[in-house]
């Protein structure tokens, strides 16, 4: 199957953790470069003039003149990848560090394991709970693939199909601005049968203080 693949990311002044982010994706991912990444950028135009700047053609850009919080950004990014008919969306925080090649190769791969609805991510490093984040209750092999089976995803880095976002909406926009619209997001998923998945031998830090410790 070809898969046509679409990155998005909401930044808010947050240039020093968005350009690690951008260089754990250009070692981690061999192809980044022409994978279509969408930056939602919140009131911030010095982000926007530099990643303009770069001159990267599969950089796409969605300038909002002011905040308007985490729901609605993230949902103007999947609004446009299903109209654009991309089939797999992968949601990714500005202070994301991905770690270990290979990781979006498994992750499509684990999703197209049988005919079951799934929403992955690689294994999250600097959260306070258990590695990860989230306690598993299961380990599956996917494709051949080792996913660790939680309740719930962080939601920093969200790996999942279009199919997902079109049978169960977007996220939440009567929220407040920066209100868990992940979690709430995770909970509608999982009453519906949605499985939750960490790619347990891939890993990726998240958090603005783990992040810049890593990458001194």
């Amino acid at each position: 199957m070809n898969n046509k693949i679409l990155f998005f990311t909401l930044t808010y002044k947050r240039l020093k953790y968005l350009q690690f982010m951008i260089s754990s994706l250009k070692r981690t991912v061999p192809n980044y470069l022409n994978i279509e990444h969408l930056f939602i950028i919140q009131g911030d135009k010095s982000i926007y003039d530099y990643i303009y700047k770069l001159n990267l053609p599969n950089y796409k850009f969605i300038f909002n003149p002011q905040n308007f919080g985490l729901a609605k950004g993230w949902n103007q990014a999947i609004e446009y990848g299903i109209n654009l008919d991309f089939n797999i969306l992968a949601k990714i925080d500005d202070d994301m560090i991905f770690k270990t090649p290979g990781w979006l190769e498994a992750g499509i791969k684990a999703l197209e394991w049988k005919d079951v609805l799934k929403v992955l991510s690689p294994r999250i490093e600097g959260l306070a709970q258990n590695k990860g984040g989230v306690l598993r209750y299961a380990n599956v092999e996917m494709n051949g693939i080792n996913v660790g089976l939680t309740p719930h995803l962080g939601g920093c880095s969200i790996l999942t199909t279009n199919e997902v976002y079109k049978l169960f909406g977007k996220f939440d926009e009567s929220l407040p601005m920066h209100g868990h619209q992940d979690s709430q997001f995770s909970q509608k998923l999982i009453k519906a049968g949605v499985r939750f998945g960490y790619l347990e031998d891939f890993i990726a830090n998240h958090g603005p203080e783990g992040t810049l410790v890593q990458e001194k």
